[in-house]
């Protein structure tokens, strides 16, 4: 029960996906600002992350059947010297397990959204037009009228969508969204950010702002969109319904949360 309870909410629990995206919406956050300011901040969205993971495991708790008092021990491995033939075996089965049980899905989650993001346009060399024209992009401009409560349009959609693929994808998203060209990192991030700060919609108004960056850290921070996560998770929990409810439940609470970030911010 114990095991089960923790696989649900490890999606909840701050990873290094999510960090390139915690940078560049900080770093819009707090431009030409003191560096301590954003590392703080960054503090806080993995202190926020513990405390939604404590509070989605205390519900989920009160609702998983209970088969009699918990006596799971943690306990510490033995301290010895290690034997590499072991080390090498044990490493071998378990990457094997993970490649034929969430491997498959990963690929398959993964052509889709190479798809989406490749066609109809293939043939375009020129990738800022391809992505305008792809099917992800219409697919962003479909689900438009959802993303506006968190005062996005549809290429902050968009970004979401590709973030499914991998939740990094997003910056490098937004990047060609904005027709960002430069290969040099750095100088790709500072002109994104310029980009960001001029970026409307089609009403004028201006997509990112404080309400709206902050309704994205909380909407990354608690959003399923780790295809790894959800095969691993299928895998583990031997139920796809399972897995299934785990990613719904979590993009509606991070939908919910996040807009709800931006009115309130919006007021004060």
């Amino acid at each position: 029960r114990d095991r089960k309870l923790t696989q649900f909410i490890i999606p909840l629990m701050s990873c290094s996906a999510r960090l390139p995206v915690y940078g560049l919406l900080l770093g819009f956050l707090f431009l030409g600002q003191a560096a301590w300011k954003p590392g703080l901040a960054m503090t806080g969205v993995y202190l926020f992350s513990i405390i939604i993971g404590a509070l989605v495991a205390a519900v989920i708790d009160k609702f998983m059947k209970k088969e009699g008092k918990s006596f799971l021990m943690m306990e510490l491995p033995l301290y010895r010297f290690p034997k590499m033939r072991l080390i090498f075996r044990h490493s071998f089965k378990r990457t094997l397990s993970f490649i034929k049980n969430a491997g498959p899905m990963i690929f398959s989650l993964s052509l889709v959204m190479w798809a989406l993001t490749t066609f109809p346009n293939y043939q375009e060399e020129d990738a800022h037009v391809k992505i305008q024209s792809s099917y992800a992009a219409k697919a962003g401009r479909i689900i438009e009228p959802i993303i506006e409560p968190m005062g996005g349009d549809w290429r902050v959609g968009f970004g979401l969508i590709t973030a499914f693929a991998a939740r990094e994808v997003f910056v490098p998203s937004m990047a060609i969204m904005f027709n960002v060209d430069s290969e040099d990192e750095n100088v790709q991030t500072t002109s994104l950010l310029e980009k960001m700060s001029t970026a409307t919609n089609g009403h004028g108004e201006k997509i990112f702002t404080t309400a709206t960056t902050v309704g994205l850290i909380i909407f990354f921070a608690v959003a399923m969109q780790c295809m790894s996560t959800f095969a691993v998770y299928r895998r583990e929990s031997g139920s796809l319904k399972l897995a299934l409810i785990q990613l719904v439940s979590f993009n509606v609470l991070a939908y919910i949360l996040a807009v709800a970030a931006v009115q309130f911010v919006k007021i004060f």
